[in-house]
This record gives C-alpha cells, structure tokens and sequence, in this order.
C-alpha cells in the first residue's frame, strides 16, 4: 500500500509562512462503522447518532502493521467490505478567524470526505453516486514511498460557529486488497490580514505645481526632493497623475473628490456646502489646519496677496459655509506653521508655498531649496513619530500625459518604486481610510492606496516592554462592537492605549492620558473595524502589554 498524504485548501501568503491553527489533530477519536452494512446517506449528517459505532484513536486500519486502532474486514480474505466509514467532531469558535482549511489525510485506496453533511473532497473515486459498494478508482501501490499533495479551497460557508461533524469513507479497489488505512488532521489558515492602513499621528502634505514626473525626478536641480525618493522608509510613485488642467480643478478634487463644477483657474462663488477632507476630520474628533505660504493673515479669503493665490489652498472655499464648514482657524498662513514643536501639528496639514517657491513661477532649485529649508526638520522628526509627509503635484505642465512625482516618506512607508497608477481621488480616499471617515465625491469609488506600507515599529506579542502590567483583559472577546478593557497597572503613569492590526499598524487611539495604579477600566466602540485579528497595546513609561482580540 502507498499512503497518500494529501494536503487541501491551502491558502499563502506572499514570502511568508502560514501561522496555522490544527483544529483536529493526527491521532484523533474516531468512531467507526466497520461491519460492512449500508449506512445510506443519513451517517453524513451532523445529526446522525453513532453512539453505537466503535471507537478508536487514529491511525486506524488494518494490513500493515502501524495502526494503532485495527479495524475488521470481515470473515474473508479474499472477500473484505468495500468501505469503512469515519465520523468525529471539531469546534471552530469563529469561523471568519479562518480563510480556508486545510485538510491532511493518509488514506488508502479511495477517499470520500463530508463536512456537516456536504461532501468537500473526493479523490481516487469515481464521479457520480457513491454507494457503500463502489470500488476505488485505482490501486494505491504497496510501495510506501510516494507523497502526493492536493489542494482544494475550502469556504467558510461548510464551517459553522461551534461544533462540526466531519464524516469519511474509505474504499478499497477490490475485495481481495490486503490493507486500508485512515488518519486525518484538519487545520484552520488565517484570512490574509486586512491591510488596514496606518494611521499617523499626523500627515503633512505639500502641494506643488505644474511639473511632470520627469522634470523632478532624477533632476540635479532638485538634490533634495531625490533624496527624499532614495531615502529610508520612502515610496516613490512612479505612476501618479493629476486628474485635469488646469491648476484649481485639482486641488479641489485632492481636498473635496470633486471639482465642485470648477474646470478653470478663475474666481468661483463660494462657499461650497458639501463634504470635504478637513470637515470630515473635524467632525470626527480630528483636527485639520491649511498653511499657505504668504497669505497675509489667518481665515483669509481673499482671491490673491503678493504671491499668494487662493486657487492653491481649496480649503478656503468653504470656510464660512451653512454645512461642512471649515472654520477661520483652520486657515493659516506658513507663519503660523509650528517649526519648533512638530507635536501641536494638526492630525493633517497642507502646506501650500507661494507662486515661487511652488515652482509654478519659479525654478524647480527655488522649489526645491524651500522645501529643504522648511519642511526637512518635520520630515526628519515624523521618520521616529509615526507621522508621514507627502509631497506630490497638482498637475505637469502639458508634457507627460500629466504625470506627476508623488512621495510618501515616515516610518510606516516600505521604502520602493510602486508603478500602480494613482490619482488625487486615491490620495484623498487613502487619507480617509486611514482616519475612518466617511468619502467625500469620487473616492468612494476610487481604490486607497495599500501597498506602500510596512509594518510599525510597535513591537507585538503578550509584553511588549520590560515593566509588563499585572493583567490586562479584554471582554467580549470575539468582539463585534464594544470591547470592555480592564488594566491593572503597575505604577501611575502616562499612558497610550492604541488598536493594532496584524500587520503591526497602529489603526486607533482608545485613551492616552495619566492613569494611577491599579485596576483602570476603559471601553473602545471596535464596530468600525474590518473582521480580523488585532492587539491592543498599553505602550508607558512604567506599564507596557499587549493583548491580542479578533474581530467578528
């Protein structure tokens, strides 16, 4: 006989390995039905009793000498039963834990396999019905010396939350074979993780002007916008795109998802009421500032000043506004950018630089030098701050089907080239998604921006610091809406409470403030977060853990 190990719906992840969980193990119980009957049909079912079957411990079979439970074939040799049929249990808690399972099996000959009654797997069978009588399809050589691997995927729609049946027959090829043999494990193999995308403390995007991807990139007129591109935890996108000419259309599609029915660079009647990318911060609990270089004071909303133009900072266009307003205090000139103190930076910033130093009126060198001597302490700061800075274009200049540079620099950004195309529509739904809010005009329908990212540097595990908290317990667990969170901690201290995902990014905030020692009781509302597992990490200078929970 040849046992054929069989492997199914096996599921991989990319350049790593699967974390499995063996739900049914080798060596298993198993009761069995060996007395040559015909069971029908019904021995399939979760419903069916075998109480009166026997019962016995995988292997299981009889002919070669290394069953540890010998099953009978009957008074003849040469006439033995056909099949022997198999039924045990398993419990899966939550079956959306599971992308797919994966079925190991030594058996011989034939082999037909049912979960909850529904067959998932058949093999050396033939199609059709198959009765208690039918004969594998071929011989399983005696050999012993061959390993075959079958893969087949598996849904969560045979898998309940709770108990399962699993029901298995083995057939021989003939009457007169001289062994059978049955085991099986079943293991569960994670979904592939959400890639839920980081969420920075804070973002600074920069916007600026009319050059194509080619006029920056690889130009020794703008050394540090390269450098930018070559450094560490730096994308480059080398397929990004305005969306139109001229200028204003597209900052108001970055900031709004719409032109707001604005295709020119002229003078509009504002303010616009409808959603937009600071307003929806700020309904949240986030904060959100504009910065334009120039401007002559703050909330101001005049059309131009020296060389400052409103068509470049779109937010303006809705302060005041009877809905979805952006407050004066949310429109700045770069005089009141925090160059000292990076952490009173609101949760997004634009930064928008005068005519000059935008390079719509002046040298890429002008344009480079002034995001060099301005904006490289932040950039420095956000690598080690779990903040990420922005750099990209509103349009080309008409000479490279208005491609565009596009940058991503900061700590949760896998440094690359990543020639997806992308567009200000992507950029504003990345923004979005990483601050869960709700999608302004044309990034509702357009994809985010999810491939750029790394892990953070959080460390994940039961203790992630040297002074770990007595306890800290999380219930329900599965949760699909609020999570109770109880943490014993150590000594007062102040601390941060943080939702993260499997792929080590920090996706919410739950509490950061001062706490006293002891028990210390918080809730986190978890009702927004796509299905899949998460850590909740109390990161202090005296108190350190991390628990893991999955979401339903």
């Amino acid at each position: 006989m040849k046992k054929l190990f069989l492997s199914l719906a096996a599921l991989c992840l990319t350049g790593s390995a699967i974390a499995q969980t063996t739900i049914l193990p080798y060596a298993s119980t198993w009761k069995y039905l060996d007395n040559g009957s015909n069971p029908g049909t019904a021995w399939r079912a979760s419903s069916f009793t075998d109480a009166a079957w026997k019962s016995g411990k995988g292997q299981l079979g009889y002919g070669d000498g290394d069953e540890t439970t010998v099953v009978s074939y009957g008074s003849s040799s040469s006439a033995k039963y056909i099949t022997t049929y198999f039924r045990s249990s398993f419990t899966v808690s939550n079956p959306a834990v599971f992308a797919n399972y994966q079925i190991n099996t030594k058996r011989d000959d034939g082999i037909v396999v049912y979960i909850n009654g529904s067959e998932v797997w058949r093999d050396n069978m033939p199609s059709g019905t198959i009765a208690y009588t039918t004969l594998s399809s071929t011989n399983c050589s005696d050999d012993g010396a061959g390993v075959e691997t079958t893969t087949l995927s598996l849904s969560n729609s045979h898998i309940v939350s709770g108990s399962n049946s699993i029901a298995v027959e083995i057939h021989q090829t003939a009457a007169s074979s001289s062994d059978i043999s049955f085991d099986l494990q079943l293991l569960g193999l994670p979904a592939a993780p959400v890639v839920t995308l980081p969420r920075p403390d804070h973002i600074v995007v920069v916007m600026m002007e009319n050059h194509s991807y080619n006029e920056i990139v690889g130009n020794a007129s703008a050394p540090f916008i390269n450098s930018l591109i070559t450094g560490n935890n730096s994308a480059n996108f080398t397929q990004s795109f305005g969306l139109t000419h001229p200028s204003q259309p597209n900052y108001l599609m970055l900031y709004s998802g719409s032109n707001q029915g604005v295709t020119d660079d002229g003078n509009p009647s504002f303010p616009f009421t409808t959603p937009n990318l600071g307003a929806q911060l700020i309904a949240k609990g986030f904060t959100f500032k504009g910065y334009s270089e120039t401007m002559p004071s703050a909330g101001y909303t005049g059309s131009s000043s020296g060389k400052y133009a409103r068509k470049h900072s779109p937010w303006v266009f809705w302060q005041g506004a009877s809905s979805n307003a952006i407050p004066s205090a949310s429109n700045q000139p770069f005089t009141a950018y925090p160059q000292n103190n990076f952490t009173t930076l609101p949760t997004v910033s634009f930064i928008i630089p005068n005519l000059d130093h935008d390079i719509h009126d002046g040298t890429v060198a002008q344009g480079d030098t002034w995001v060099n001597t301005n904006l490289s302490a932040y950039i420095t700061w956000a690598r080690t701050n779990n903040s990420l800075f922005i750099l990209t274009f509103d349009e080309d200049d008409h000479s490279q089907n208005n491609q565009i540079t596009t940058i991503f620099v900061g700590p949760m950004a896998k440094k690359g080239q990543y020639a997806n195309t992308i567009n200000h529509y992507n950029l504003l739904r990345t923004l979005e998604d990483m601050y869960g809010l709700p999608y302004a005009g044309n990034a509702a329908s357009s994809s985010p921006i999810r491939n750029c990212w790394t892990t953070s540097p959080a460390r994940l595990g039961e203790d992630n610091g040297e002074n770990a908290v007595a306890e800290m317990e999380l219930s329900p667990n599965p949760v699909n809406a609020e999570l109770s969170i109880e943490a014993n901690l150590t000594a007062a201290d102040e601390i941060e409470l943080s939702v993260i995902s499997e792929l080590g990014f920090k996706v919410d905030y739950v509490y950061k403030g001062t706490r006293t020692a002891g028990l210390q009781q918080f809730t986190y509302n978890a009702s927004s977060l796509p299905a899949g597992i998460y850590y909740l990490m109390l990161k202090g200078e005296k108190n350190n853990k991390t628990v893991r929970f999955i979401k339903e």
